[in-house]
């Protein structure tokens, strides 16, 4: 238990830590469920909840004493929601031991899940958490470049792209977009500061703005249009780290990362573990 609980340890230090690589993306709304001897990594598909669009759930299960996956044990999640609405269904094993199950939530607003595990002896296991489903707009918020990676001290050019939500094609349903960026601290706990911004429309369904990140950090990118209707809460955040770029030496040459590198060792480290395991 004690080397499970440092492997656990290290890989939430791995997940936690500003990569060098640290692309613009949603933000995600998996969770990690403790359930007596046995714990659940529980992740929507697709990451942004949409009200009135079918949400998947997949439930991966190990067992906590010996971090082993479990696939012969039976789950049911129970979803409700505003207004009173609530479903509950038995979900299913997919072929590679996966429990999956679907909802469709009609309205926008925060749902609390609560996730029930069958354990051969009878007992049941349950944890509750909650989910956001966003309201379903006309267009779909999203990085126009996905690989692209932030450093601070430069000028960025932030490439935002507005999509149909069944074609994924770029679309004009927009006359003006804000962005408001947020500096929050790496544990989300405290919010530094924010400005709000106008990007400019470029071509169809593209939006840009020049961005000078000030300070390494992780921030949150938020949305709203006054044409479109929607305000900062009604968009799915987009989530970034802004990282300082490396050091260079007197002849101008980029030193190694010391902290990329750390990462780097522990997750040999942590490859090494579990294959000593099997």
């Amino acid at each position: 238990m004690r080397r499970l609980a440092l492997l656990l340890t290290l890989l939430a230090a791995l997940a936690a830590a500003p990569s060098a690589n640290a692309h613009i993306e949603g933000f995600s709304q998996a969770r990690s469920l403790l359930l007596g001897p046995y714990a659940a990594y529980v992740d929507p598909q697709p990451t942004n909840v949409y009200a009135n669009n079918s949400i998947s759930f997949s439930a991966l299960v190990s067992d906590n004493a010996t971090g082993n996956y479990v696939t012969t044990l039976g789950a049911t999640m129970v979803m409700r929601g505003p207004d009173n609405w609530s479903k509950s269904l038995d979900m299913a094993h997919d072929p590679t031991g996966y429990l999956v199950g679907s909802f469709i939530l009609p309205a926008r607003g925060n749902y609390s899940a609560t996730f029930i595990l069958h354990a051969p002896n009878g007992t049941d296991y349950s944890q509750s958490t909650t989910f956001t489903a966003y309201p379903d707009l006309p267009v779909r918020i999203q990085s126009a470049d996905l690989q692209q990676d932030v450093t601070t001290g430069s000028r960025t050019v932030l490439a935002i792209e507005t999509v149909d939500p069944i074609t994924g094609q770029r679309v004009d349903k927009l006359n003006d977009l804000q962005m408001n960026v947020e500096r929050w601290s790496n544990d989300h706990s405290q919010l530094f500061d924010q400005q709000q911004v106008t990007l400019k429309h470029q071509s169809k369904g593209l939006w840009t703005y020049d961005y000078n990140f000030p300070k390494a950090s992780m921030y949150h990118l938020r949305f709203a249009s006054r044409s479109g209707g929607f305000n900062y809460d009604d968009v799915p955040i987009l989530h970034l780290y802004a990282t300082d770029p490396p050091p260079a030496d007197a002849g101008g040459k980029h030193l190694l990362p010391g902290p990329e590198l750390g990462l780097g060792v522990v997750a040999v480290a942590i490859a090494g573990w579990t294959l000593r395991r099997r």
